[in-house]
């Protein structure tokens, strides 16, 4: 088995457990592929970061959220394989399933293969020329941040709007993702195995207003009036918009996480001292 090592040397404790991944998954007879930022800070050889996907049977990625969604941007088989993520103690790191002392005995379950996959379900984007696959949210809001606008959401093929006002943004969240930006917003928890979306206005101008959640299957128009518009996802830009147009948005792909144990509700507790 060949286990993928990803992660970015901007905090220095990543090279001490990329030291501890390689040391634990030789004595279980594992080989393991190292990106090339690490392994030059390591002085061993690497592979480019897409090349480490594509030839690994399981990855590894360290640090935080923002780490596994900038792998699945910028390589797309990522969806398809599966991910441990180890949660360095400086990050945050919800989607993270282990922290780094659990490292070792997280090994040894991957080489017995006790364990197993879950799917969460992303988001799919359709811009006028491409579509964008992302896994927590889309944000589409003005260009300029001084100015709020009038925006417009519907199903596609419905004859009435779930959202038509002034607002300073909508944004659309997967179910993984409702504990990202949606969470800070006031919108509902998801278990992330559920398939469906919440779509939250951001600082709408009414009170009246709460975030729905609707099936994944069904595809949301986000109708743009005039005025520069900029979409974000996952916390990167993927599109501007200038005298209107649609932006749709509805369940995309299928990410694939290495689950040791069922504790979703444990780390809402733990991670985002919730208490139901």
């Amino acid at each position: 088995m060949r286990i993928g090592i990803l992660g970015y040397v901007s905090k220095p404790e990543v090279l001490e457990v990329v030291s501890l991944i390689i040391k634990h998954s030789k004595n279980e007879g594992l080989n393991c592929l190292v990106n090339e930022e690490l392994a030059r800070k390591l002085g061993l050889k690497g592979l480019k970061t897409c090349e480490v996907v594509k030839f690994s049977d399981v990855i590894l990625m360290i640090g935080g959220d923002g780490t596994l969604l900038r792998v699945l941007h910028e390589c797309p088989e990522a969806w398809d394989k599966p991910i441990l993520g180890i949660r360095l103690e400086s990050s945050l790191g919800f989607l993270m399933e282990v922290n780094v002392e659990e490292v070792p005995l997280a090994i040894k379950a991957i080489t017995k293969g006790n364990f197993t996959i879950e799917e969460r379900e992303g988001l799919k984007v359709s811009l006028p020329r491409r579509e964008e696959y992302l896994l927590n949210e889309v944000v589409i809001k003005s260009a300029d941040p001084s100015r709020a606008v009038n925006l417009r959401v519907k199903l596609k093929g419905d004859l009435y709007d779930i959202y038509h006002g002034l607002c300073d943004g909508i944004l659309v969240a997967s179910s993984t993702g409702s504990t990202a930006y949606s969470l800070s917003l006031g919108g509902p928890v998801l278990d992330p195995r559920l398939r469906a979306l919440v779509l939250l206005p951001i600082s709408p101008f009414t009170v009246s207003y709460r975030p729905v959640v609707i099936p994944s299957w069904r595809e949301l128009e986000v109708i743009l009036t005039k005025g520069e518009y900029i979409i974000i996802g996952d916390g990167r830009m993927i599109g501007e918009y200038s005298n209107g147009g649609v932006v749709v948005v509805s369940g995309g792909k299928l990410a694939k996480f290495v689950k040791l144990r069922d504790n979703f509700y444990e780390r809402l507790q733990r991670r985002l001292y919730w208490h139901g």
